[in-house]
């Protein structure tokens, strides 16, 4: 594991077991509520230039709160605690630590809440020199035996968690299409991937599916920045793979 990627984990693992703490020690702290749809606070540069598409503010508090946020912002209009739920209502839970120097926000899922996601951000005379963040791909409340102990649950689901599951996962480029924007500032691109599923016996399957990215720019000489991917499996084909093969990583 490299140095930064150590140093993200290591951040992310300090939350184990502390959603109520936060709670009890950030929620007294809202002055206000807002609910929305969409995301309307974050805090790394450009985000909403690589997400375009700002939450739209609601009103009144929704009938229903699936696919709804609910964000808590200090006295000086900070994001301190947001809520976003899921169709089922569930809802996943993120505080927001501000410093001058250093701001942690932390993810915690629903229940048994695990912290999901975890980002560091560090900042100079205002503005952002670098930011962390850890993430677990994959995690679903399908797999409660693996919470602990962390490190059990990075090797199961974190960076190469996913890799560790499957086998020959490759790009079929031969697939590839790519559109581009008449004003040449938009791109998509799809491929097809391959890989290998292991079933609990051992056994293997064909687990292919296709993989989306868009890129935009600000001119048409400059650089292209991927603004969002999106990952998935050919319809009928199972999801779960329960390979472990250490030597993956």
């Amino acid at each position: 594991m490299d140095e930064p990627l150590a140093s993200a984990v290591a951040h992310w693992k300090v939350w184990f077991g502390r959603r109520d703490e936060l709670r009890r020690r950030i929620v007294p702290e809202v002055a206000r509520w807002e609910w929305s749809i969409g995301p309307r606070y974050s805090l790394l540069p450009l985000f909403f230039q690589r997400y375009p598409g700002r939450g739209r503010l609601l009103k009144d508090v929704p009938a229903r709160k699936a696919q709804h946020r609910e964000t808590g912002l200090d006295s000086g209009g900070r994001p301190i605690v947001q809520r976003v739920y899921d169709y089922r209502e569930r809802a996943s839970e993120t505080f927001f630590l501000h410093g001058d120097v250093e701001t942690r926000v932390v993810e915690f899922g629903p229940k048994p809440y695990l912290p999901l996601e975890s980002t560091r951000i560090l900042s100079e005379g205002g503005r952002v020199i670098r930011h962390e963040q850890f993430r677990l791909n994959g995690y679903t409340d399908k797999y409660p035996k693996f919470a602990k102990p962390p490190d059990r649950l990075v090797e199961w689901l974190g960076p190469l968690g996913r890799f560790l599951l499957i086998e020959d996962y490759r790009y079929d480029l031969a697939t590839l299409e790519i559109v581009v924007s008449p004003d040449r500032l938009m791109a998509m691109g799809a491929a097809i991937f391959r890989s290998t599923g292991i079933q609990r016996d051992g056994t293997r399957f064909d687990r292919p599916g296709r993989a989306t990215v868009t890129l935009m720019r600000a001119a048409v000489e400059g650089p292209w920045l991927a603004t969002h991917t999106h990952v998935s499996l050919k319809p009928g084909t199972p999801a779960p793979s329960y390979g472990n093969r250490p030597e993956a990583a």
